[in-house]
């Protein structure tokens, strides 16, 4: 890691040797270093999509553009999941260097973290159509809001609200653990449901439509975060991850109290599924397997 450091970022490898003890949230706090990962998400979000959010004229040809939008949601998810490997392989040794990790332990357990992200995207593909949608995300998102809350519990208790504290080598590895744990929870239920539900919820003349708001907004809202992680670990230290864990959980509630299942359900009745739901009933009105918006 100090090599990359040393030709790209020399001035966060000199914070790092000149750090006095009570800095260790604070010596990679570089918006230079987080834009070389946050601007991968730039660049995704600008990807040409699919043009076709047909009009009349294109109905005749929806069996076909609906094949074409399959694979191009499956390119899409694969590289949602790519940035989000090349993101972890880049933040995590910062993460664990910061807690104790030397620095080949803290690129041997982005490694790990690498391996079980790769893990989990195959596991996606046994579980995301045998499962639920809805019991997909509120496990992940229960697991993930676990593992957050333990990371900063372990973080403040052991390097102490100033991060001057050393932390033990068990509880180092209690972090990389239910890090991998956080990753795997994502990898298997809202890193791939993220492209899945959007695609199964809008109608074939909307969906290209709707699957490109998706993703600017997922990878903008992405670049933002990952721009300000290091900034708000040196800020907020340990509570960086409580405050994810509760976004996690605002998330889910989200999708517990406003997202019907959708597993099964042909698009075309997605309308019905719509006009039985407690609260988006009132805005559309089912048809059969039709439904319109009522304005």
């Amino acid at each position: 890691m100090e090599p990359f450091l040393q030709r790209f970022f020399p001035h966060v490898l000199k914070r790092i040797a000149e750090a006095k003890k009570g800095n260790e949230y604070c010596i990679y706090d570089s918006q230079a270093l987080a834009a070389f990962t946050s601007s991968l998400y730039v660049v995704a979000g600008g990807q040409p999509r699919h043009p076709g959010a047909g009009p009349a004229g294109h109905h005749a040809h929806r069996r076909g553009a609906l094949l074409r939008r399959r694979r191009l949601d499956r390119r899409g998810h694969e590289s949602r999941h790519a940035h989000r490997r090349a993101h972890a392989a880049r933040t995590a040794p910062l993460v664990f260097r910061t807690v104790g990790f030397g620095g080949d332990a803290a690129l041997m357990g982005a490694v790990i973290l690498g391996a079980v992200n790769l893990v989990a995207i195959i596991a996606a593909t046994l579980v995301i159509d045998r499962y639920g949608r809805r019991f997909l995300f509120m496990v992940g998102g229960i697991q993930m809001i676990i593992c957050l809350v333990a990371i900063a519990w372990i973080m403040g208790a052991q390097l102490g609200k100033t991060g001057g504290a050393a932390m033990s080598r068990p509880f180092a590895v209690a972090v990389l653990v239910f890090t991998c744990l956080h990753s795997a929870g994502f990898g298997v239920s809202w890193g791939p449901l993220a492209w899945v539900v959007p695609g199964e919820i809008f109608p074939v003349d909307i969906r290209s439509l709707g699957q490109a708001m998706n993703v600017s907004i997922s990878m903008g809202l992405a670049f933002v975060q990952t721009q300000s992680f290091l900034a708000m670990l040196c800020s907020f230290k340990h509570a960086t991850f409580a405050y994810y864990a509760a976004w996690v959980a605002v998330m889910t509630v989200f999708i517990a109290i406003f997202l019907p299942e959708t597993k099964g359900v042909p698009l075309e009745s997605m309308g019905d599924v719509w006009a039985r739901h407690w609260y988006r009933k009132r805005f559309v009105q089912g048809q059969g397997k039709s439904a319109v918006a009522l304005t």
